[in-house]
């Protein structure tokens, strides 16, 4: 293919550039040229036996370099995952932050039911129990989401022609969710403090600002593991969503009318 200057470019090549942003295309490309320059070096005595050289294999990130790399430079990161999704690395990591979730919610979920004031309520035995039962039911629904729908955004991908696979995105949409870590100093204010509007709106703003967060780290995700654009990395992101918002609506209409106008049944 050739290029505005004169010289031909690979296919690889021109799909990099529309794709990682500046500063990855280079460190991609220098990757791929330093294999493809070992091999041509090697020549007729190119063994496929032979231990790759210790200088060309790439760093294995830790689990806190990704964890930061993750937060606060995920195109590189998660632009890695589209080579090694780090599926033991994922699992770790998600569940360890669901268990400090069920863990915070097992001692939120009483002050919740206290909040409440339902009458009796408080003369029973069973807010511990409870509380267990919620933190177990969250724990299991949080792994339960994320296989589904990591799966179901795959097949959203693929069908938009995303280059990935299943595995990148179990990966992508695990890690994705980490700015979560941040809502639990939030909800230790919420159990010392005392209840008020200022505190309940505080808290509001900032579970939307870990929302948006976690979406904005899903889609770049979606983007460097599917190689497609942006647009259609969100696209993938809100169509489920899109599509519950609109089932709640027609589901909200539909009782709304039959409770404005109730079937009358006849006596025989």
């Amino acid at each position: 293919m050739e290029n505005q200057d004169g010289t031909y470019g690979t296919e690889r090549e021109e799909q990099i550039k529309h794709v990682y942003p500046e500063q990855e295309r280079d460190i991609i490309l220098n990757n791929d040229e330093l294999s493809q320059n070992k091999i041509a070096n090697q020549g007729s005595e190119f063994n496929l036996n032979s231990e790759p050289e210790s200088k060309n294999e790439p760093v294995q990130a830790g689990i806190l370099d990704i964890i930061y790399g993750t937060l606060f430079d995920p195109a590189r990161t998660f632009a890695g995952f589209a080579r090694n999704p780090r599926i033991g690395a994922a699992v770790l990591i998600v569940i360890s932050i669901n268990l400090l979730e069920a863990l915070m919610g097992y001692y939120t979920t009483p002050r919740f039911m206290q909040s409440l004031r339902v009458p009796g309520m408080l003369e029973h035995d069973y807010i511990k129990l409870t509380s267990m039962l919620f933190a177990m039911g969250g724990f299991v629904f949080s792994l339960g989401k994320w296989f589904f729908m990591s799966g179901l955004l795959n097949l959203l991908s693929e069908l938009f022609g995303g280059k990935g696979n299943a595995r990148n995105v179990f990966a992508v949409y695990g890690i994705a969710g980490l700015p979560v870590v941040f809502m639990l100093p939030v909800q230790v204010m919420l159990m010392i403090f005392p209840e008020g509007f200022l505190q309940t709106l505080a808290a509001a703003l900032f579970g939307t600002a870990i929302f948006i967060w976690s979406t904005v780290l899903l889609v770049i995700g979606l983007r460097e593991v599917h190689q497609f654009s942006t647009g259609k990395a969100a696209l993938v992101v809100i169509i489920p969503g899109g599509v519950l918002i609109v089932l709640a609506i027609v589901f909200m209409v539909i009782i709304g009318a039959t409770m404005a106008n109730p079937p009358v049944g006849r006596f025989i």
